[in-house]
């Protein structure tokens, strides 16, 4: 039984540095958009195979996670029943599939958070992880900017959102305090000289989160509170960036940095609003992308108001009720100081979706391996908090 979940182990840490692989779709050379997608796809597919193989059957009925996912399940299923009504039905099928296999796959790695009992994965993810950032400073110290910075990502602003995703996982899968201090300051240079001002507030305030957010859990009341602030931040980045004369801001923008405050959105966005409130129970179509209803070449650069032009708000609504249910979630582990950890990468997955669409569609690899990385560290709590109640009682 041992040599079997060692197997399994390995095979899932296999998985697991794939997820990680997949944003080869990011960088810039013939081929990687192809082989990211394979990666990811073999990926979700092999963690969703590995699942039906487990004999146990209390795997498949994990009550709370059943209830955090079901949000994100309803939005599968508004996808799967858009094929009918979009004028991209293949697209809104091929959503449909990948979000499922997206809470497939979070049940999965939860299941082997709670079997890795030696957190053998953890260090296989980490040592992969330090070879891909000793990589990324090598091939940045040979032609080093202090603006702009891209290396061999297809845009600065990939490399950015990618070294923040690498390093916070660093941060969380590493044993050793001193160490994270080190990443921290390593990747956020690197965030830093990439100009992605989204990934670097979004990085700052996910580490401050992980070493002072234990004055959150005072009481349960303060710590749903900081959830119902993000979600609420995220509707008033919409409404003033869209309704507020932000040009005087726009202008010091421009002086110190040489880049508009907003980078063109505060354009898109009151347009991809105007088209939302035309259609704004049932949405344009589960298939349908900005560029398939406007002159807007691009995404909508905002997850919920991506989801809301494809299957109307209900839709935005139901990944804010996902937020709730995770972060209510993690309470139970508030005895722990490892949760903050959670906390802190979940806030940068949060915050990233108010300026890009990475959640459940587009850049899936900026969010597919938090989300697993996420469910894996929560199984490992789970198992924590089991084997403590035991020796308790």
């Amino acid at each position: 039984m041992l040599e079997s979940n060692n197997g399994l182990i390995k095979l899932s840490s296999f998985l697991f540095i794939l997820l990680y692989l997949s944003a080869v779709k990011l960088v810039d050379f013939g081929f990687g958009s192809l082989l990211g997608d394979i990666f990811l796809i073999i990926s979700l597919m092999g963690a969703g195979l590995l699942l039906l193989s487990f004999r146990d059957s209390k795997v498949l009925i994990y009550k709370d996670i059943f209830l955090l996912l079901t949000p994100l399940l309803l939005i599968s299923l508004i996808y799967f029943f858009n094929i009918f009504f979009t004028s991209n039905p293949l697209a809104s099928l091929q959503r449909s599939f990948l979000i499922f296999l997206i809470c497939i796959s979070f049940v999965f790695f939860y299941k082997m958070g709670i079997l890795d009992k030696q957190k053998i994965m953890k260090k296989y993810l980490h040592n992969f992880l330090v070879v891909i950032i000793i990589f990324i400073y090598m091939y940045y110290l040979r032609d080093i900017k202090l603006q702009d910075a891209s290396t061999f990502f297809l845009n600065a602003n990939s490399f950015g959102m990618y070294t923040s995703l690498l390093f916070l996982s660093l941060i969380v899968t590493t044993e050793k305090f001193y160490f994270k201090f080190i990443y921290f300051f390593l990747g956020f240079f690197l965030v830093f000289v990439s100009s992605s001002r989204t990934s670097l507030v979004a990085y700052f305030i996910a580490f401050l989160f992980m070493f002072l957010g234990s004055f959150f859990y005072r009481n349960k009341s303060l710590y749903r509170l900081t959830i119902m602030v993000l979600i609420f931040s995220a509707l008033f980045v919409l409404y003033y960036m869209v309704y507020f004369d932000l040009e005087k801001y726009n202008q010091i923008m421009r002086d110190y940095t040489s880049k508009n405050l907003l980078s063109g959105r505060n354009e898109v966005w009151p347009y991809v609003m105007n088209l939302i409130s035309q259609k704004p129970f049932l949405g344009w179509g589960g298939g349908v992308d900005l560029k398939d209803v406007s002159f807007y070449d691009y995404s909508s650069h905002n997850m919920y108001l991506h989801t809301a032009l494809q299957i109307g708000i209900f839709g935005s609504f139901l990944i804010f009720v996902f937020y709730y249910l995770f972060w209510s979630n993690l309470w139970k582990y508030r005895m722990f100081f490892e949760v903050l950890s959670l906390n802190g990468i979940f806030i940068w997955l949060v915050l990233i979706q108010n300026f890009e669409v990475t959640l459940l569609q587009n850049n899936l690899a900026m969010s597919i391996p938090i989300l697993c990385l996420l469910a894996y560290l929560m199984g490992n709590l789970y198992a924590k908090k089991t084997r403590l109640l035991r020796i308790y009682y």
